[in-house]
């Protein structure tokens, strides 16, 4: 789960690196298709051939969809935004999916589980500062983090009917189609060092697939959950190490708040017996 989240955070990198050459269309055009390219010749082997077929193409090609339109919107904000607020604000994903669990699920949530989305929540504002330091760039991340909500209740939907290698072979390929689609229009030739960026892309966000899929083969989603938060290590991490800058104080402060309100929504979970939890990993 470390190693996942740290690739996670690898593609995050690569997708500020890109944000000075390419459109934000044509970065999530490269992270699914070099995902697909450099994990296709693992479904040509034997072993995986037969998992290619769905058991729910339908619901596959819509998880597909929501992943294609959450990293769009995650990207657009590394354009604008710092790695550690981007990731920080994303972290309201596992708050929004108690609240789309109720309404979709019919899964009861006790009042101190909603004090802790409410908890989370102030977290978030503390981030975005609405009045003050705001940055419309800002609202970006919290769609994404909607989306991903959306995209995580569909995994759930899916994960007993298809095997994980299946639905890593469909993940990205709804962004392929659509992407493609819109490149016509936003077509900028890449510069050598940009395409390898490309690649670097959709190597690490597949690669990060795929050791989130080995981890949950291996373990209890509710032992793992915690771990996803290393998230935002690596992104204070990377963004002071590689772009020069320090996370402010009411980033941090915001972080802690929405940490600790998904930790607590983890515990009550796990205490009464859910799978479910915070610490939702990466979009990528």
């Amino acid at each position: 789960m470390l190693g996942a989240t740290l690739f996670f955070m690898g593609t995050n990198v690569f997708v500020k690196f890109l944000a000075d050459e390419l459109s934000v269309f044509q970065v999530t055009w490269g992270r699914m298709l070099f995902h697909w390219l450099c994990f296709l010749p693992l479904f040509l082997l034997p072993r995986y051939r037969g998992r290619v077929r769905p058991n729910r193409p339908r619901l596959q090609l819509v998880r597909s969809a929501i992943l294609y339109c959450t990293n769009t919107l995650f990207f657009g904000s590394l354009f604008y935004l710092t790695l550690a607020t981007s990731a920080s604000i994303m972290y309201a994903g596992p708050l929004i999916l108690v609240v789309l669990s109720v309404l979709f699920l019919g899964e009861k949530v006790g009042p101190r589980r909603w004090a802790a989305v409410g908890f989370g929540f102030a977290g978030v504002l503390v981030i975005m500062q609405p009045g003050g330091a705001f940055h419309w760039a800002m609202l970006l991340p919290f769609g994404a983090s909607v989306s991903f909500a959306l995209y995580q209740l569909v995994t759930r939907a899916i994960a007993a009917d298809d095997h994980p290698f299946t639905t890593m072979f469909w993940t990205p390929v709804v962004g392929i189609v659509a992407a493609s689609a819109v490149m016509p229009f936003v077509w900028q030739n890449p510069s050598p060092l940009g395409w390898l960026w490309l690649a670097c892309c959709g190597f690490t966000a597949g690669a990060g697939q795929f050791l989130l899929i080995a981890a949950f083969a291996r373990s209890e989603a509710s032992l793992l959950a915690p771990f996803g938060y290393s998230t935002l290590v690596w992104a204070a991490l990377f963004g002071i190490a590689i772009f020069g800058n320090y996370p402010d104080t009411m980033t941090l402060l915001g972080a802690g708040l929405v940490v600790l309100a998904g930790l607590y929504i983890w515990i009550r979970e796990r205490q009464l017996g859910s799978a479910g939890g915070g610490g939702s990993p990466s979009p990528s």
